[in-house]
């Protein structure tokens, strides 16, 4: 209980910084581009952690090809984190940064960088929450020196309802350069607002897009500011995540009962005199001698020897030719 309550301090703590430093942008002198951009992100997040755990080890990746005009950004990044529970992930990792600029490739820039970062996730009713601090050390191959980045990064992502799987995210990330190099001036550097629906699917793939304000601090040129469609995609992965039970199959209706035996039916005549039990082995007494005329004995004779015709249906040659 006193982990979660530290985890949501933190978390509150870390949207408050960042909602701080991003009112800082409002002192900045006003931008001198408006720019049109498209970005698309795959993210790739596998988790190890086994069921019933809150400890374990995670791999992050994430992919990004970004476009302006002539210029195109790619990133490629992969870390390595461990959950240390309560929702909070500490991670740690490499990128790989080329800027290419079509037709001029004197240009083109390539940079590495080593970063460490907190995640902190919480869900509140159907709100999603998630914090993130990050610090970047970023190498440059065309300028000495190396530059510390500070990035503080918050989300909310706000469900349509309880079992929705549809909602709108709102987010932000201000980024700050924590000394000057060559290339980079300390202080203000970046800040993106995002804001879009989603779709978040129960096997753990996410799906993001909406429009994001850019405004980059360029040492060239000052502010720039940049009008963004962007679409993200997202992975969650977890290789011991137990597989759905399968349904149970559906019983058979229920027969009724059977009905209960029939009584025995009383032969005694009326008058209450036993009847002896039939002997099957004594032949049947004979028949009544039949007192009819010679002439009724014929008639009766000729109409039990011709076929007997059905009314069921008013083809009678058909019930004919169907009689054995």
């Amino acid at each position: 209980m006193h982990g979660r309550r530290y985890t949501k301090h933190l978390l509150c703590a870390c949207l408050a910084a960042g909602s701080a430093l991003a009112a800082t942008t409002s002192a900045l002198p006003e931008a001198r581009a408006d720019d049109v951009g498209g970005w698309l992100s795959e993210w790739l997040w596998i988790d190890f952690k086994k069921p019933n755990k809150t400890h374990g080890f995670q791999i992050w990746a994430d992919f990004h090809q970004r476009a302006w005009g002539t210029n195109n950004l790619f990133i490629f990044r992969p870390g390595v984190g461990y959950e240390v529970g309560h929702g909070v992930t500490l991670w740690a990792g490499y990128a790989f940064i080329p800027s290419l600029t079509a037709g001029t490739p004197d240009s083109n820039r390539f940079e590495h960088r080593i970063w460490e970062q907190a995640i902190i996730t919480q869900k509140v009713k159907t709100v999603a929450l998630q914090g993130r601090v990050r610090l970047e050390q970023r190498f440059r191959q065309d300028a000495d020196g190396v530059g510390e980045r500070l990035r503080i990064f918050g989300r909310a992502g706000f469900f349509f309802g309880a079992q929705t799987e549809w909602g709108w995210a709102v987010w932000d990330e201000v980024l700050f350069n924590l000394n000057t190099t060559p290339v980079w001036n300390e202080g203000f550097d970046q800040n993106r607002a995002f804001t879009g629906p989603f779709f978040q699917a129960k096997s753990g793939v996410r799906v993001e897009f909406g429009y994001m304000n850019y405004l980059v601090n360029r040492k060239d040129v000052g502010l720039y500011d940049s009008h963004v469609a962007m679409i993200n995609l997202f992975f969650l992965v977890n290789p011991f995540r137990l597989p759905p039970k399968p349904s149970e199959p559906i019983p058979p209706p229920a027969l009724p009962p059977a009905p209960p035996p029939a009584a025995p039916t009383d032969t005694r005549p009326a008058d209450g005199t036993p009847v002896a039990p039939s002997d099957p082995t004594q032949a049947p007494p004979p028949a009544a001698p039949d007192a009819r005329p010679p002439e009724q004995k014929l008639d009766s004779g000729l109409k039990s020897s011709a076929p007997a015709q059905s009314t069921s249906s008013p083809n009678i040659a058909s019930d004919l030719w169907d009689a054995p």
